[in-house]
């Protein structure tokens, strides 16, 4: 039967970027908008420190799913909640200064990025966004707030994914396999590169 030539074209560039083996260890920014102590955050900070990058997490204070790619004007309070030490990423919280409320995803991203610049002397290798949960499909990539956190990698020129998983239940979505296909994916953007303004 006839097929969108575009869903085509996309179906064998995901197909073209799981065909070569990891080969190297990357400098990457972790940032969701779930907040940065959530499940699929933790769950993919851990599968890529076993893999064997280095990790600079950056998150929202809190859940701020929704957000879109809005920014704070605001005075942020960037706090340091883990060394490397400790799990093996360097992870920071993101919120207001003076409230308890969390900066936007993109914002947190942007923070991300900054200290992944003093920290590895230079741009990360790649921003993950994620993973997040739920979907982000169709017109929801507009208002997703995962979705911002890899754009605004991609805006910076580096290298982004965003990663959603299909179900809203914590209890019932399996991380680690989401996180399996994270690791396969990072290594063939780094190996085959994307288009100048183009994320994943």
């Amino acid at each position: 039967f006839p097929m969108n030539k575009s869903l085509l074209s996309s179906a064998v560039c995901a197909v073209a970027l799981l065909a070569a083996p990891q080969v190297f260890a990357l400098n990457i920014v972790l940032t969701n908008d779930d907040g940065w102590d959530a499940p699929g955050i933790q769950m993919m900070k851990h599968a890529l420190v076993a893999d064997g990058h280095t990790i600079v997490l950056s998150g929202s204070l809190t859940q701020q799913s929704g957000s879109s790619a809005a920014i704070n004007t605001d005075t942020l309070n960037v706090v340091k909640q883990r060394e490397f030490s400790d799990e093996g990423a360097l992870e920071y919280s993101v919120g207001i200064l003076g409230t308890m409320e969390g900066a936007e995803p993109a914002s947190a991203a942007s923070v991300g990025i900054g200290i992944a610049r003093q920290v590895f002397q230079g741009s990360p290798d790649l921003v993950v966004s994620g993973i997040n949960r739920g979907l982000n499909i169709g017109d929801d990539v507009t208002y997703s707030g995962t979705v911002a956190g890899a754009l605004e990698g991609t805006l910076l020129h580096i290298p982004s994914v965003a990663v959603s998983a299909g179900r809203f239940d914590d209890d019932h979505i399996d991380y680690r396999q989401s996180g399996g296909f994270v690791l396969e994916l990072c290594s063939r953007v780094l190996e085959r590169g994307l288009p100048e303004g183009v994320f994943l």
